[in-house]
């Protein structure tokens, strides 16, 4: 029995490929960040999980449907400031202003639920291990004078 090859690759195929490869240029500079803000959200809900077993709050669908609601708006409003910056005015850091708000949001909310957690505010360890570490690098410099 002879085997038919028929040409698979049709013009709808080429133009599909088009579009995806125009999408992968255009989403590239995104990934990383895309990525941090992905690794924020999540780890926001893993110490939401922790501090709502800690306090004996129950875990529901609805609460965790919230997170994937969060992580999609995010993502959204991350492709928006990046087209703002493209099209619209390259002179203001549309993605960088849409970056610290969204890190010091998911860095707020993880230090609280650290806080409700383990009962310690994770921003005065934060500071005191800053304080610690370059005080005695400040007084190193300092006797070496």
């Amino acid at each position: 029995m002879k085997a038919i090859f028929i040409n698979q690759y049709t013009p709808l195929h080429k133009m599909i490929n088009k579009i995806l490869a125009t999408l992968a240029i255009f989403f590239l500079p995104l990934y990383p960040v895309m990525l941090a803000v992905g690794v924020l959200i999540t780890i926001d809900f893993i110490t939401g999980l922790i501090a709502a077993k800690k306090q004996g709050n129950p875990i529901t669908s609805k609460k965790m449907g919230a997170t994937l609601t969060k992580m999609l708006v995010y993502q959204l409003l991350v492709i928006a400031a990046h087209l703002c910056e493209l099209y619209l005015f390259n002179q203001i850091p549309f993605l960088k202003i849409s970056l610290a708000f969204l890190a010091m949001t998911e860095f707020t909310s993880i230090a609280e639920n650290f806080e409700k957690s383990t009962g310690k505010n994770l921003m005065s360890l934060i500071k005191d291990y800053l304080d610690s570490r370059f005080r005695g690098l400040l007084k190193d410099k300092n006797n070496k004078k």
